[in-house]
C-alpha cells in the first residue's frame, strides 16, 4: 500500500482548495496536468479511483474530484500541486492558491478556515482516543454503530469505484489467532481479547465468522484451505484475518512473510493467497478478498514517535504477491499490518 502521510494538510491550505475549486476548475486541462500529479506522487498509478478518472479527464465533474481529492494527500501535496500546475502552464491558478485569493480577489476568509480547523481538532481528539486507550488496563469492548442507509448509489458519485456490499452476510471471515506456543515462543500477552474482538467486530458488521485459536502450521493450512472452497456464491466479500508469531522468508527474490503455527513450523502468506485465485475459489471471483496478516518477530519494539519515521526492524514489512500468479480474473486486496 502507498504511503499517503499519516500527518494532514495545512487547515488553510486545505481551505484554499476548496475555496478556489469552482473558480479554476474550468481553466485546468487535467489531460496535462496529470501525468505531473502523478510524477509528484499527490496520486499513484494504482489508487482505486484512476481508472474511472483517466477514462474522461476533461470532464468537469471528475477533475472537480481530483482537485478536491489532493486535500487528503498529506502535507507535501499542497506544494506538490501549485509545482504542477506551474509546469503545466498553469501558473495563474498556482498564483492564486499560493497567495490565498479567489478569482473575485477576494482573501479566503478566516472563518472558512476555522472550520477546516474544527474539522483537524476533532480528528486531534480522535487521535487522543487511542493515546487514552493504550494506557488503560481495562480491554477493549467493540461495538459497532451501524449506518441507517446504504451509499453505494453509483449515481449518487459515479467517480468513486465501489463493491457490491449488500449480502446477508456480508460475507464470510476467517480469524485465526495464536497464543500459546508452549516452548517453542514466547505467550502472545493480550492476543486473546484481540481474538474476541475481532470475532464481535466483524459479526457485528454483518459478517458469518470462523474463529480459531492456537492452531499449528498444518491446521492453519488445513482450515485456511477449507474456508477458501466453500461457496461464496451469495455473499459480497471475505476476510482472512491472521494474528500470530512470524519471520520474512530471505530464500527467494521478494519479501514473503512466514507465520508461525504453535508447533513451530511455518506457512507462508503467499501460499496462503493461492487458495483464493479465481481458478482456485470461482465464487469469489470479482468479489474483495482481504488479508490481513499480523506477524512479528518480536527481536525489536518500537515506541510512538511524532513524525513520519521508516524503519526497519525485524517486523515483517508488507510486500505484494507476485502479479504473475495471480489469476488475472480475480481482483484481490492485500492488507499487511
Amino acid at each position: 500500500m502507498h504511503g499517503v502521510s499519516s500527518f494532514k494538510m495545512n487547515a488553510e491550505h486545505r481551505a484554499r482548495i476548496e475555496s478556489c475549486c469552482d473558480a479554476v476548475i474550468h481553466k485546468i486541462n487535467m489531460s496535462i496536468l496529470w501525468p505531473k500529479l502523478l510524477q509528484r506522487e499527490i496520486f499513484y498509478p494504482d489508487d482505486v479511483n484512476i481508472p474511472e478518472w483517466t477514462n474522461d479527464l476533461g470532464n468537469e465533474d471528475i477533475k472537480r474530484n481530483i482537485f478536491l481529492n489532493i486535500r487528503t494527500r498529506g502535507p507535501n501535496a499542497f506544494v506538490n500541486l501549485c509545482d504542477s500546475l506551474r509546469e503545466t502552464g498553469h501558473t495563474e491558478i498556482a498564483t492564486l492558491l499560493e497567495n490565498g485569493q479567489m478569482a473575485s480577489d477576494k482573501i479566503i476568509s478566516k472563518s472558512h478556515i476555522s472550520n477546516v480547523q474544527e474539522e483537524e481538532d476533532f480528528e486531534e481528539l480522535h487521535d487522543r482516543f487511542y493515546t487514552v486507550l493504550k494506557k488503560t488496563n481495562t480491554p477493549l469492548q467493540v461495538k459497532v454503530k451501524k449506518a441507517t442507509q446504504f451509499f453505494d448509489d453509483p449515481a449518487e458519485n459515479p467517480f468513486v469505484a465501489r463493491y457490491r456490499m449488500r449480502s446477508n452476510p456480508r460475507g464470510y471471515a476467517l480469524i485465526i489467532v495464536n497464543i500459546d506456543f508452549g516452548r517453542n515462543q514466547s505467550f502472545r500477552v493480550g492476543a486473546e481479547h484481540d481474538a474476541e474482538n475481532t470475532k464481535q467486530l466483524f459479526t457485528q458488521m454483518g459478517f458469518k465468522v470462523f474463529l480459531f485459536r492456537d492452531l499449528s502450521a498444518k491446521n492453519m493450512e488445513t482450515q485456511i484451505k477449507e474456508f477458501a472452497q466453500k461457496d461464496f456464491t451469495h455473499v459480497d466479500s471475505s476476510f482472512v484475518i491472521i494474528s500470530s508469531h512470524g519471520s520474512q522468508c530471505t530464500d527467494t527474490d521478494f519479501n514473503n512473510t512466514l507465520i508461525t503455527g504453535t508447533d513451530g513450523d511455518k506457512i507462508s502468506c503467499d501460499s496462503i493467497m493461492e487458495f483464493f485465485t479465481a481458478s482456485a475459489c470461482p465464487t469469489l471471483a470479482g468479489k474483495p478478498k482481504v488479508f490481513i496478516f499480523q506477524v512479528c518477530s518480536i527481536r525489536k519494539f518500537s515506541q510512538g514517535r511524532a513524525g513520519a519515521v521508516c524503519c526497519k526492524t525485524n517486523c515483517i514489512r508488507y510486500s505484494y504477491v507476485r502479479l504473475s500468479k495471480l489469476d488475472k480474473l480475480s481482483k484481490t486486496n492485500y492488507t499487511k499490518l
